[in-house]
């Protein structure tokens, strides 16, 4: 449904009534990319939709260029991920969504944080202006307790607000995620990182 100049909230509340029907559900993908008519209330029916799916392992879901999607939509998704106790695997593209500041960003992490089951966390805020340090080192913090964890791919890139000494005290949280084995952290092309692209890990 990526670029759906067409879909509104409507067809989204259709999705929704499907999914919850299938309560075996073990992988989720869906797309809703630069899908701009979409607003966060029908964000928000959909996370209430997904909570019916118990026996989720896997989810994916595409947010890329939104305007709208804050708080309220975020809430629905929190809601809902703090269900799955069995998820091991979550990717979520909020790349381009402007509206996206740090108190949306902390609550997310918080969201996160209660999913000891997770293995693997993909999760792109490039070019999410108004993140700032401060989530960033909260949002270190919050993922801290994911004793599980073996991959972590964080996308950052152009988010202009994060400073060397945010990333060293990062980098010190990371340091606790004792079981991971593939990182990459993004903070290129106009941050303060402009110099560090990719950072891999893999050991």
């Amino acid at each position: 449904m990526n670029r759906c100049g067409t879909i509104t909230d409507k067809s989204l509340k259709y999705v929704g009534l499907s999914l919850q029907r299938l309560g075996r559900l073990k992988h989720v993908k869906l797309d809703f990319g630069y899908c701009n008519k979409i607003t966060e209330k029908g964000v928000k029916k959909l996370g209430k939709s997904l909570q019916r799916l118990v026996s989720l392992q896997s989810i994916s879901l595409n947010f890329q260029g939104w305007q709208v999607i804050r708080s309220l939509g975020l809430k629905g998704i929190q809601e809902s991920l703090q269900r799955f106790v069995s998820l091991k695997s979550i990717d979520i593209n909020f790349k381009h969504n402007y509206c996206f500041r740090d108190p949306d960003l902390i609550n997310f992490s918080e969201s996160l944080q209660k999913l000891n089951s997770l293995e693997s966390i993909s999760l792109n805020f490039a070019k999410c202006y108004h993140i700032t340090h401060e989530s960033l080192e909260a949002f270190g913090k919050n993922l801290q307790e994911l004793y599980s964890l073996q991959s972590l791919n964080l996308n950052f890139g152009q988010c202009q607000s994060i400073t060397n000494e945010v990333l060293k005290k990062f980098g010190e949280d990371l340091q606790r995620f004792m079981f991971l084995r593939f990182l990459i952290l993004n903070f290129g092309q106009y941050s303060a990182f402009s110099h560090m692209n990719i950072l891999t890990i893999d050991h």
